[in-house]
């Protein structure tokens, strides 16, 4: 259950990927006081899982990017943000969470511990790096072992999980800062998740060499990336800090930023 100690929110946005959500939901909810999720009107399957965890669901009919058949995060974003920025404690953390990320003992830990010591700049935005676990197979296998030290080191050595080649500092699949920054309503009503669109100018050349061109367009709301706009919201904060630890990233990386398009992983 949802751990009232906690100092620290989530908001996700979550539209057909009920799977991945489920696969993470109950670690999760132990590191997480209330846990926001923003979906669309006619995704019954999350909303239900929401109902089963008491969960914070946000439904909106507005998830379609009005040229493409994508997810328009950022307006979705917004919603979830809103709600958890009035939220009564207004001294917590908020956490923009992907629905496909495994948190880490070892990463809330040491936010826990930061948090309740004051050691954390809450001027500063902070970023934690991640580990893929492209398979449920493997999944399973390292939730059957809680996760085990051994287990991971060994996936490691044998590809079957891998860390991030091109870690983005400031992406948005875990984005943790101060709510008390963005509390007073001026701000609300002013806030805004512009961001550039680099889809097409992120070009992977190949595996190694990740190449940024004309990332200085900046766009509206309407944009067909699901996860870069994350990143320029993280610029608005003076510091961007560095979480020590990682977390898991369930399903293959660069597969669905801008909608839903693998198979799902469990009915």
């Amino acid at each position: 259950m949802l751990n009232k100690e906690s100092r620290v929110i989530a908001v996700s946005v979550c539209v057909n990927y009920d799977d991945m959500l489920s696969l993470v939901v109950e670690n999760n909810i132990q590191y997480l006081k209330e846990w926001y999720i923003v979906t669309d009107l006619t995704d019954n399957k999350t909303i239900a899982l929401c109902k089963k965890y008491n969960l914070k669901c946000i439904k909106s009919d507005n998830w379609k990017n009005k040229k493409h058949d994508t997810i328009n995060k950022p307006i979705f974003l917004n919603k979830g943000l809103k709600k958890a920025f009035k939220y009564k404690a207004k001294r917590d953390w908020i956490l923009i969470l992907d629905a496909d990320i495994y948190l880490t003992d070892t990463v809330m830990t040491y936010v826990d511990i930061n948090i309740k010591t004051k050691t954390f700049n809450k001027e500063a935005i902070y970023w934690s790096p991640r580990i893929f676990i492209p398979e449920y197979s493997t999944f399973k296998i390292l939730r059957n072992s809680n996760f085990n030290i051994l287990d991971i080191v060994s996936l490691i050595k044998t590809n079957d999980i891998y860390e991030d080649e091109h870690e983005i500092y400031g992406a948005g699949y875990f984005q943790l800062f101060y709510n008390e920054l963005y509390y007073d309503e001026t701000k609300l009503n002013d806030f805004d998740l512009k961001h550039r669109d680099i889809m097409h100018n992120l070009m992977l050349k190949n595996k190694d060499d990740l190449a940024l061109e004309n990332t200085d367009l900046l766009i509206d709301y309407d944009t067909q990336n699901y996860n870069l706009a994350d990143i320029d919201f993280s610029e608005k904060f003076e510091l961007l800090n560095h979480i020590p630890y990682k977390v898991f990233h369930i399903g293959n990386e660069k597969i669905n930023w801008s909608k839903r398009i693998t198979n799902r992983w469990i009915e």
